[in-house]
């Protein structure tokens, strides 16, 4: 179902003829019998270079070469998004030739762009941010944070994750209060906002404020803590 169309050819050389299904006919605009070169034409120039080179080296070419994707021009001279699978057959003609199955996967493809674009802008806010985010389980683990809060702390990612890892650089004056507040929220499951000091990579001591957040599911079940650490000292 998720395949739109289907071609068959002896592929050997530009001048091959492949011969298209009436799905691919209508979906993209093909015709019944179209020459290899003629179907090359409508891709851009990159997945030209790349259809070329199957040609070239096809008789070397394993059972299955899947899931490239390419852009090509359809008879509304529209760029549209095409997965393209090759398949080796000997039942389908006369003698071995390839199966050339089509999808149409534009709408998959700019969903996905939309959503690299959007992930690439928060990656960017968050560490451009001089607040130094993370999060953590229920228990207070920490699952994540930025490489820049490791940065500042001068711990490795090993150290901190599946733990209570800001321990390790909290000043001993400062564990006894902070722990309780920690206790405190996460018995109540309030918001947790403490000053404490925290050493740094170069190994002196700076005041920083510590928020984080509990985060609910629908039915107010706890599932997690959203934090950020941010430096203070100079305040």
């Amino acid at each position: 179902a998720m395949i739109a169309g289907i071609g068959a050819a002896h592929i050997g050389d530009d001048d091959s003829i492949i011969n298209f299904d009436g799905t691919a006919q209508k979906r993209f605009g093909l015709s019944e019998s179209m020459r290899l070169l003629d179907v090359i034409r409508r891709l851009r120039r990159e997945d030209r270079r790349w259809a070329i080179a199957i040609i070239r080296r096809v008789d070397t070419l394993g059972e299955e070469v899947r899931n490239r994707v390419v852009q090509c021009r359809y008879s509304d001279s529209i760029w549209h998004w095409l997965r393209v699978s090759l398949t080796r057959s000997t039942t389908h003609c006369q003698g071995p030739c390839w199966i050339l199955s089509l999808q149409d996967v534009t709408e998959e493809k700019n969903e996905l762009d939309l959503i690299k674009a959007r992930a690439e802008h928060l990656y960017y806010t968050v560490e451009m941010n001089p607040q130094l985010p993370w999060f953590a389980d229920t228990s207070g683990r920490i699952l994540e944070c930025t490489d820049r809060w490791l940065a500042v702390t001068g711990l490795s990612s090993e150290e901190v994750m599946g733990s209570a890892g800001w321990m390790n650089v909290t000043h001993p004056d400062d564990i006894e209060s902070v722990g309780a507040s920690i206790v405190s929220c996460m018995t109540k499951v309030e918001p947790l906002d403490v000053r404490l000091r925290i050493r740094v990579a170069n190994g002196s001591y700076r005041w920083m404020r510590c928020t984080a957040y509990p985060r609910y599911d629908d039915e107010g079940n706890l599932l997690s803590w959203y934090g950020y650490t941010e430096v203070i000292h100079e305040h």
